[in-house]
């Protein structure tokens, strides 16, 4: 066995090879680990998507955005997401991420503004509450 072991490493390229498995490894736990956000599918962990505030970056439990396309009715409304795109930080480390949603009866896109050591990605199949500024307004007052 320790024959085999020592025979493996002896071959050009073995231990390069090792040390790319060993550090995916490394990136898909890290990956996984700052991309959950919790349970998309249970209740409680559900996030609201405040649309129409400035640029600000989200914090955990108010996340930003700024409407890009399509039309948000008043209220607050069930939405699931259908995309997470362009999510490179600018120079201040904010990411300005690029989101689909479909709230049933229409679909927008959204700006999301966020850190992303801080606040996830908008995940797709993820469903999310999006409101406008003044129903977020109204939320806070009462």
């Amino acid at each position: 066995m320790k024959r085999r072991i020592r025979s493996f490493f002896a071959r050009p390229g073995s231990l390069l090879l090792v040390l790319v498995i060993v550090l995916a490894a490394g990136w898909l736990h890290r990956a996984f680990v700052f991309a959950d956000g919790g349970d998309a599918s249970s209740p409680e962990s559900q996030r609201t998507v405040v649309v129409g505030l400035t640029e600000t970056p989200s914090e955990a439990g108010e996340l930003h955005g700024t409407l890009v396309a399509g039309d948000l009715p008043e209220g607050a409304h069930e939405a699931e997401v259908l995309s997470d795109r362009d999510c490179a930080p600018d120079s201040e480390g904010i990411s300005h991420c690029l989101n689909e949603l479909d709230l049933g009866t229409n679909r927008i896109t959204i700006r999301h503004h966020h850190r992303m050591g801080e606040v996830p990605c908008l995940r797709p199949g993820e469903t999310v509450t999006v409101m406008d500024a003044a129903t977020y307004a109204d939320h806070q007052a009462s």
